[in-house]
């Protein structure tokens, strides 16, 4: 099957974060630094920024807050930060996610 240029570049795209996620999995598994999920300079002492972050706002203020970093990421993936953009995009998707079920 043939395709098209926007369709091999979409299906790269995917492959690459696929193989990123893979490989982010099996980092934080062995313990190895995580730029995406925990990175050193958010995490430097006992609470983590975002934590700090959320507990300073309200849950509709902390889910739009959630929803602009998705936005910025995709926004700037293909200019700077390529799959680890898109990872941390989806970082802040997940976390968005479980915002909103938490409030159900």
């Amino acid at each position: 099957m043939n395709l098209d240029p926007s369709k091999k570049k979409l299906q790269a795209t995917q492959d690459s974060v696929k193989n990123a996620t893979e490989i982010n999995l099996e980092n934080a598994k062995s313990g190895l630094h995580d730029e995406v999920n925990h990175p050193d300079h958010y995490a430097s002492g006992s609470v983590e920024c975002i934590d700090a972050i959320e507990a300073s706002m309200t849950r509709e203020a902390f889910a739009g807050y959630c929803k602009g970093n998705c936005q910025k990421y995709l926004w700037r993936y293909l200019d700077k930060g390529g799959v680890q953009s898109l990872l941390k995009c989806q970082w802040y998707l997940q976390r968005l996610i479980d915002t909103e079920k938490n409030a159900l």
